[in-house]
């Protein structure tokens, strides 16, 4: 009974293996067997509306443990991923050397100015009038001669060529009807033509003979006779006629015949060659290697040549430079013009990279309202394009350094103080390394390195700060 008491007051709280417990724990009598009945009805119950029962909820509690296993996995992974565990970014610049030739030279004098070419600037556009169908470049891109840069719209122009193609063929077909001559088939026909045209007019002589005998007697009227005269006479024409068709054609074409048929053909090839021509000239090809300055139309827009809009010429499509002759076109004032000399050597830095610099020469000094001296580069690659602004730093020769090596240079972010003398990180695989370096003369964004580097290495220029010799890092650029 208390067994049984106890049961009932702790109700749906017991589990399912708690009354097996009871069954095997020696319960007695009714009042025992009544719980249990009770606790194992209550159970069902439970079973029935979804409820787990205990064996079931520790089948179901696994899953989440794996879930939630899976979770502090993927958490610790952020974690490590964005956390101070993973290299650092930088960004690096290639050492670069500039050679001096037999001496070396100290800076003179700074000037500004612009990237141009030997040939200036042209225009490049179509010979016939049309739509701008295609356009393979963009500003900026470099291309080679010959190289098809854009194309007008061609449906009609190749309807054109395939007329002008089929009119050649049909003057060509008559030329040789008219050479070959005529065929022994044509030859058969004709001349049965005229027999039988011979045998009309006999005919007709016949008749015409016998009406005019038996109008004499009065037997046939004089309107018969007429008609069989008349009849008589145009056998006698149709006979005639086939003869001398048959004579001209044993006899083959007249010679002016054949050369009016030959210059027919002449003429129709000339056509043909127009046509592919006015096709040809719908791509704008280039005739130099150089690079795209602007993109003067647009797809769908309408090029006129010989005409003039708001953007230049109405046929241009695309404005271009050549590579050919590159140099820097500079502005020199009156108080600097002592100290600029023909045949000038110069170092040229580029505004957009800053971290290369070219050797140049001046080769021209022209005297007008304003002075101006053309740099030439002695030295360039892709990165030079016409219209970048780039500063020339002129050089003096100097008669004591003569024979000295080239001058590295590193931008001057990269220099990085440090108690034992500057230093710069080099970049080597993945990784990191110190190195102690002899820092020279500036020249603007630029230092001149004396040691400690080499050339075509890679310095580290941002993020460096917190470096350390031997880090791991993650190159940006």
């Amino acid at each position: 009974m208390a067994a049984a008491g106890e049961a009932e007051r702790n109700g749906a709280g017991m589990s399912e293996p708690m009354a097996d417990t009871a069954l095997r724990g020696g319960g007695r009598g009714p009042a025992s067997l009544e719980g249990l009945r009770s606790l194992r009805i209550e159970s069902d119950q439970r079973a029935a509306h979804g409820k787990p029962t205990g064996r079931a909820s520790r089948y179901l509690a696994r899953p989440a443990f794996a879930g939630a296993a899976v979770l502090l996995a993927l958490a610790a992974y952020v974690v490590l991923a964005r956390g101070p565990f993973r290299p650092p970014l930088v960004e690096v610049s290639r050492v670069v050397a500039v050679s001096q030739g037999a001496g070396s030279a100290s800076p003179s004098l700074m000037l500004t100015g612009y990237v141009v070419t030997g040939r200036k600037y042209v225009d490049l556009g179509a010979t016939v009038p049309g739509r701008v169908d295609w356009i393979g470049v963009e500003e900026g891109d470099r291309f080679e001669a010959g190289q098809p840069l854009a194309r007008l719209e061609q449906d009609e122009l190749r309807a054109q060529r395939q007329f002008a193609a089929a009119a050649l063929e049909a003057a060509e077909a008559r030329l040789s009807e008219l050479v070959s001559g005529p065929l022994p088939e044509e030859l058969a026909r004709a001349k049965a033509q005229v027999d039988e045209a011979a045998a009309t007019q006999r005919l007709a002589e016949q008749t015409l003979a016998r009406d005019e005998e038996l109008a004499r007697e009065g037997i046939v009227s004089l309107y018969q006779l007429d008609a069989a005269r008349s009849d008589a006479t145009a056998a006698q024409a149709r006979w005639r006629t086939a003869g001398e068709a048959y004579n001209l054609l044993r006899r083959g074409a007249r010679s002016e015949v054949v050369r009016s048929a030959r210059a027919e053909v002449a003429r129709s090839r000339a056509g043909l060659e127009q046509a592919r021509s006015r096709l040809e000239q719908a791509v704008v090809r280039a005739p130099f290697r150089g690079v795209v300055l602007e993109k003067v139309r647009d797809v769908g827009d309408s090029v006129v040549p010989g005409g003039v809009d708001r953007r230049g010429s109405g046929s241009a499509i695309l404005r271009v430079a050549s590579d050919d002759g590159l140099r820097v076109e500079v502005e020199v004032s009156e108080v600097n013009l002592a100290q600029v000399k023909l045949g000038q050597p110069a170092r040229v830095v580029l505004d957009a990279w800053a971290d290369k610099a070219y050797e140049g020469r001046v080769a021209k000094l022209r005297q007008k309202a304003t002075v101006k001296a053309e740099v030439v580069l002695l030295s360039s690659d892709a990165s030079v394009r016409p219209e970048m602004g780039a500063k020339v730093q002129l050089m003096e020769a100097s008669d004591t350094a003569a024979g000295a090596s080239g001058r590295l240079l590193i931008p001057k972010a990269a220099v990085v103080p440090a108690p034992d003398g500057p230093t710069a990180f080099v970049l080597d695989g993945e990784r990191v390394r110190t190195r102690r370096v002899r820092v020279g003369a500036a020249r603007g964004d630029l230092v001149e390195v004396g040691s400690g580097l080499a050339e075509g290495q890679y310095v580290v220029v941002k993020g460096q700060d917190k470096l350390r010799d031997g880090q791991r890092v993650r190159r940006a650029n």
